[in-house]
C-alpha cells in the first residue's frame, strides 16, 4: 500500500534543496561554486542581480579564504539543481529571446490571465510542453510576436506549475489558478 502524505496547506518550498547545490553548471558547463560574494553581497545560489543579459549567473571560480567571486557564468536553467528561490526558468528550446528567461507570473494572453505555465496546444514542435511570457507591459499583457516566451518543459519542473502534473507533485500556491478577465 502506497501512502501519500499531501501537506494541508500548499508549500512554497516545492522541493527541498540544499543550501549549497552540489551539481549546478553553467552553460558552458563549469561548475557553479557556492557560496561566492559579490560587491557586499553573499550568494549561496543563482542570482538575476546584475544580470547584464537577463539570464541568473553564478561564481565559477573564487578566492581562497574570502570566497570573493573571481569568474563567472550564466547557470543552465535546464539544470534544475540550478533552479532557486521558486522562480520558474524557461528551458532553452523556445525563441531566442525566452531561452533561460524568468517567466513573467501573472501574465495574461488572450483573455485568460496565468498564475502559472500554460499549455501549449499548437500543432507544432512543441506541442504537449508548457509556456509562459517572459516578457509583458505595464499591464501584465504578454508582448507578442517578438519571441517573449519561454517552454517549462512537461511538468518536471513543479515551480512553474502546470494543469495536468501527476497528484504526488507539490506546487506553489499559485498552481492552477486562472481566470477570465
Amino acid at each position: 500500500v502506497l501512502v501519500i502524505t499531501m501537506p494541508a496547506t500548499p508549500s512554497l518550498a516545492v522541493y527541498p534543496h540544499e543550501p549549497f547545490p552540489k551539481d549546478c553548471t553553467t552553460l558552458n558547463g563549469e561548475k557553479c561554486v557556492f557560496p561566492f560574494k559579490y560587491g557586499e553581497k553573499t550568494y549561496h545560489e543563482c542570482t538575476f542581480d546584475k544580470t547584464d543579459n537577463g539570464l541568473p549567473w553564478c561564481a565559477t571560480s573564487v578566492t581562497n579564504s574570502t570566497r570573493v567571486m573571481i569568474t563567472s557564468g550564466d547557470c543552465d536553467s535546464t539544470n534544475y539543481a540550478c533552479q532557486f528561490n521558486n522562480i520558474c526558468l524557461t528551458d532553452l528550446s523556445g525563441p531566442k529571446n525566452g531561452r533561460g528567461k524568468k517567466c513573467q507570473f501573472p501574465f495574461k494572453y488572450d483573455g485568460v490571465t496565468y498564475y502559472n505555465c500554460a499549455k501549449w496546444n499548437w500543432k507544432t514542435e512543441h506541442y504537449g510542453k508548457h509556456w509562459c511570457s517572459t516578457k509583458t507591459d505595464r499591464d501584465g499583457n504578454h508582448i507578442n510576436g517578438e519571441g517573449n516566451l519561454g517552454f517549462c518543459g512537461f511538468c518536471e519542473n513543479t515551480v512553474c506549475g502546470c494543469d495536468y502534473c501527476p497528484p504526488y507533485a507539490f506546487f506553489t500556491e499559485a498552481y492552477a489558478r486562472r481566470t477570465r478577465g
